[in-house]
């Protein structure tokens, strides 16, 4: 069965927007890290930034995961 004709424009924006989003997220929480440092640690800063920001970018592959897969299945069963 061939792919639907607009999953690859819906999938390029919505990859290309989270991932700006969680970069954003990602240089604010090391910028947050490094104010509370004294000894302005980026290494440290960066590895306490990763642990924080990670629970939501994994907690954001299930909900993208459902949505896309309720688009098809919706799309499909027409």
């Amino acid at each position: 069965q061939p792919a639907l004709w607009f999953l690859p424009l819906m999938t390029f924006p919505a990859v290309l927007g989270v991932g700006m989003d969680y970069t954003s997220f990602f240089m604010n929480r090391v910028r947050e890290e490094l104010d509370k440092m004294n000894d302005r640690d980026c290494y440290r800063a960066a590895t306490i930034a990763v642990k924080m920001v990670s629970h939501l970018v994994i907690g954001l592959g299930p909900i993208v995961a459902v949505t896309y897969a309720s688009l098809i299945i919706g799309v499909a069963g027409e």
